[in-house]
């Protein structure tokens, strides 16, 4: 439950990055 809760997060994380990125861009 851990792992998958800290794989979610991640990926979120990963996301809302890229989004933002590529607003930049």
């Amino acid at each position: 439950m851990s792992r998958a809760h800290s794989i979610l997060h991640k990926t979120l994380l990963t996301i809302k990055h890229t989004r933002v990125q590529y607003c930049i861009t």
